[in-house]
């Protein structure tokens, strides 16, 4: 029952996808704006599940090519003082979204799983110019004392922490959010 704080799990885990897909060598910038959030263990763990594996669709899939190079982002943001949503977005080649469900893969049938476990609903759409969004909306169980801010509903326009080789060290980057 121990409290998780997502902003440095999510800061290690992304960065570890990252170097094991060799995004640095294949030029894919890894964006991660995941501020302070504590969460319950039951919580954070099927989030975390969430998040690696529509990262490793993204890696795998969004950018097939060793010599692709893109974005891929990772973004927790709050939706009303009771809802959050996590979104895992590529510029890459995108999927295909209109499979039954028999004929979704494993690691599609992973993630509605995850979202099941936090009460959440998944959804994934493409991108206007290419590549694919991934969103698992689901309840603050902390009821907004957990630290995400309120943000504006366009996640272009919020900065977001690179995670490359220039900025290994999460603790020296500014909080993106504040």
């Amino acid at each position: 029952d121990g409290i998780v704080d997502l902003k440095p799990l999510m800061h290690e885990v992304t960065g570890q996808l990252h170097q094991g897909f060799g995004g640095d060598r294949r030029k894919i910038i890894l964006r991660v704006n995941v501020p302070s959030y504590n969460t319950d263990a039951d919580t954070a763990i099927p989030l975390t599940l969430f998040v690696i594996e529509a990262l490793t669709n993204a890696f795998k899939h969004g950018f097939e090519s060793l010599s692709a190079k893109g974005t891929i982002s990772v973004e927790l943001v709050r939706l009303s003082p009771e809802r959050l949503k996590f979104i895992v977005a590529d510029d890459g080649q995108g999927v295909i979204l209109d499979m039954a469900p028999r004929q979704q893969n494993t690691g599609a049938r992973l993630i509605a799983a995850f979202a099941h476990q936090v009460g959440g609903v998944v959804s994934t759409s493409q991108r206007e110019g290419g590549g694919t969004v991934v969103e698992l909306e689901f309840p603050d169980k902390t009821g907004g004392a957990g630290g995400v801010p309120q943000l504006p509903t366009s996640t272009t326009e919020k900065p977001a922490v690179n995670v490359g080789a220039a900025d290994r060290e999460m603790d020296r980057v500014a909080d993106p959010i504040g």
